[in-house]
């Protein structure tokens, strides 16, 4: 997903890619070992890895997108 992938807000293609680790608030049914979201340098805008939609708050990717 990241290869020409360009945040959705500021069309901007630098990211930092965030693996939720046990230990954190993420719930647990998110957990996985690898990237699940990708992080806006420039704006902050989350994208979860698998489903490509934004996340916001409390939101986290699920596992696979699922």
């Amino acid at each position: 997903m990241t290869k020409d992938f360009k945040c959705p807000k500021c069309s901007l293609d630098d990211f930092i890619m965030i693996e939720y680790g046990y230990g954190s608030n993420v719930p647990i049914e998110h957990l996985y070992d690898g990237i699940s979201e990708l992080k806006c340098k420039a704006c902050g805008t989350r994208v979860g890895r698998w489903s490509g939609r934004i996340l916001e708050g409390d939101d986290y990717e699920k596992l696979y997108g699922e």
